[in-house]
């Protein structure tokens, strides 16, 4: 909303743009009627209208052959009945089938930072059964894409709640357990079990409960009929229970691996160790001519195995750990892994 909004009135003549129309998206088949004036001027109107008529022929309304009079529309733009303002719509509609009646005016304004503002406002009628909804939108130093934006998102508006007051479209939420929050595209409603209007079209709900994993479901509620949207949650405890038996055999190479490194590294770490015994305190010295220079990478070898299984125990599931490696020409020791 925009605040400090001083009006300032064209001087032109206010136009009323009429469009006859046949509603479907009703309760009845009934013919129906846009009305656009106010003081902007005619291009901002015609715009804005048409906006409207795309957003009003996206909900199921239609054009029909033959214009109302000027006279009955300018009734309807000066009406300042804001309680029932089915009254000034003329008896002469009823006659001609026509029971719902879009009114639109487009007035010029100034925002408080001195910038061009377009007032939009929107009233949708149903004189059988009596009904209304008001809907008001401001748009600052608009071209035109977004004028025809502010058009057709204040049209939806007005479906919507229209559609939400008549109350011939309803869901039932119901959920195990009960008493749970509900969310409707965004609004809060209540609590589980519990039955609410609602527009007709795609929506998406959100069940919350304290202790529980919220849930999310989209459904589609038809006009006239009663979509029925049913949740079963499932408490916090049992998901933290189900992740932990899925980590399960992660924790268990947790222990795993270091254990085998290190039996591995003990095992090279006594075979070297005999090697090197071998090749400095034999009796002969050309008795085991190589088992000093093969006893010295396999000790390390294994010094490092065990070194790395000391690491993993100590690391976790950490991606890094020292390696060695044996080659021809020598032995390579260093660290492998993500930092």
């Amino acid at each position: 909303m925009v605040s400090n909004v001083r009006r300032h009135r064209i001087t032109i003549p206010a136009i009323a743009v009429a469009l006859s129309i046949a509603s479907t998206s009703f309760a009845h088949a009934d013919a129906g009627l846009i009305v656009i004036g106010g003081g902007a001027r005619e291009h901002e109107r015609v715009t804005i209208g048409a906006a409207i008529e795309s957003a009003m022929r996206t909900a199921g309304w239609s054009l029909p052959s033959k214009p109302v009079p000027k006279k009955e529309t300018d009734g309807l733009l000066s009406c300042k009945d804001a309680t029932t303002p089915w009254t000034c719509v003329p008896a002469s509609f009823s006659a001609r089938g026509i029971r719902n009646v879009l009114v639109v005016s487009v007035e010029m304004s100034q925002a408080a930072n001195g910038a061009p503002l377009v007032v939009i406002t929107g009233r949708m009628i149903v004189t059988e059964p009596p009904e209304f909804a008001f809907a008001q939108s401001y748009c600052e130093h608009c071209a035109d894409d977004k004028l025809m934006a502010a058009g057709a998102e204040l049209t939806r508006q007005l479906i919507d709640d229209l559609a939400t007051r008549a109350g011939r479209t309803v869901v039932h939420f119901t959920s195990n357990p009960t008493a749970a929050d509900i969310v409707l595209d965004g609004v809060k409603l209540g609590a589980t079990e519990a039955t609410y209007s609602t527009p007709p079209g795609n929506h998406t709900a959100m069940l919350q409960k304290p202790g529980y994993v919220s849930q999310v479901k989209e459904f589609t509620a038809e006009q006239g009929k009663t979509a029925e949207v049913s949740f079963s949650l499932v408490r916090a405890e049992a998901t933290t229970t189900e992740t932990s038996s899925a980590d399960s055999p992660r924790s268990l190479r947790r222990y795993v691996l270091p254990a085998v490194a290190i039996g591995a590294g003990a095992g090279f770490t006594v075979i070297g160790g005999a090697l090197l015994y071998r090749g400095i305190h034999g009796s002969d010295q050309y008795d085991y001519p190589r088992a000093t220079a093969v006893g010295i990478p396999i000790e390390l070898i294994g010094l490092g195995a065990i070194g790395t299984g000391i690491y993993l125990l100590w690391r976790g599931d950490r991606n890094s750990a020292p390696s060695a490696s044996a080659t021809a020409s020598g032995v390579t020791v260093g660290w492998a892994g993500k930092f």
